[in-house]
């Protein structure tokens, strides 16, 4: 009896193996099914074929090609107030392909889109995977899905334009939490303390008035200078002799 018990719980365990070998393959956190393509397009709308390579890990990539507008989408359901992260690994090395990006849509339940957010746009040609993410995205109050497409744009008019995407991921993350913290706000205390004042009796000092020194007077001395002038006065005294002729002065004349 013991070993049909275990025979038949070994047989359950096989079953049980066949078909997880069968599910689609969901890294561990993503919310995306089939995340890496190793299951062909399951989970996926939009895909242009499944290759082998070029691949960025594994053994299989989601080719999208198109000459105007194209891209892969899956939807996946969502929390309101809550973070996401999504990250996509692209290889672009075509010059016919003019952008590629990813985006997120919110949606509600009724399918109305909430908010449409993107990513950077790959337009260089280059020949390696490029990461391509957007981080700690907030879904919006009344979101119940989240719309997850890769994206290409093709050059105007041109040729097919082709590109690869995989190991495209879209995680739930912790979101900052909200706390209340009242704000303290310091409010000065003002204590009045009256106090008497102490009387202190003035002490005078007299100060004796500004004496003027009175400036430098210059003093003009003049020395008068007395100039005599001699004035000769005659001053006869005796009896005046009496007026003599014309003719005595010439007197000796004649004499001669």
């Amino acid at each position: 009896m013991r070993w049909h018990w275990w025979t038949l719980g070994a047989i359950i365990l096989g079953v049980l193996a066949a078909w997880w070998a069968g599910a689609p393959t969901q890294a561990a956190g993503n919310l995306l099914t089939n995340g890496g393509f190793e299951d062909g397009a399951s989970g996926w709308t939009g895909i242009s074929a499944i290759v082998a390579t070029p691949v960025h890990a594994g053994s299989k990539a989601a080719a999208l090609a198109c000459s105007v507008a194209c891209q892969i989408r899956q939807s996946v359901a969502a929390e309101p107030a809550s973070s996401y992260v999504l990250t996509a690994y692209l290889w672009k090395n075509s010059s016919s392909a003019s952008s590629a990006w990813l985006s997120v849509s919110w949606l509600r339940a009724d399918g109305a889109t909430l908010g449409v957010i993107e990513s950077a746009r790959l337009s260089a040609p280059d020949p390696s995977y490029r990461v391509l993410t957007l981080n700690t995205l907030a879904a919006p109050a009344g979101a119940a899905y989240a719309s997850i497409a890769l994206r290409l744009a093709g050059q105007f008019g041109g040729s097919p334009a082709t590109v690869y995407f995989d190991d495209v991921s879209f995680l739930r993350v912790a979101g900052p939490t909200e706390t209340f913290t009242p704000t303290r706000t310091a409010t000065a205390t003002v204590t009045r303390t009256a106090t008497t004042p102490a009387y202190h009796t003035p002490t005078r000092t007299r100060t004796p008035p500004a004496t003027d020194t009175p400036s430098p007077t210059a003093s003009i001395t003049q020395t008068a200078t007395e100039t005599e002038t001699a004035t000769a006065t005659s001053t006869e005294t005796g009896t005046p002799s009496p007026t003599a002729s014309p003719f005595a002065s010439r007197l000796p004349l004649i004499l001669k």
